[in-house]
């Protein structure tokens, strides 16, 4: 059987001058883990502006961590099969 996927979460709260180049700068992370065969997505909280989750999910975790350029994630997460 194939590993799991393994996906990392981690959440970052901006100050209101620092959200608008974190915006500008996610085209270029999607496309950086889209060249690794990986995932990234972002969300924002609904309603505290500068509160983000970011989720990394690829196939192995040396891949994920690659990504996070050694920043830490507030977790990292294994895909399990039920059944």
């Amino acid at each position: 059987m194939a590993p799991g996927r393994v996906l990392a979460v981690r959440e970052r709260r901006l100050p209101g001058e620092e959200r608008a180049p974190y915006l500008a700068g996610l085209a270029g992370r999607r496309e950086h883990a889209r060249a690794a065969n990986a995932h990234f997505w972002v969300f924002e909280h609904h309603h505290e502006t500068g509160r983000f989750l970011e989720f990394t999910e690829a196939a192995s975790s040396e891949t994920v961590e690659a990504l996070l350029d050694g920043a830490p994630a507030d977790g990292v997460w294994h895909e399990v099969q039920g059944g």
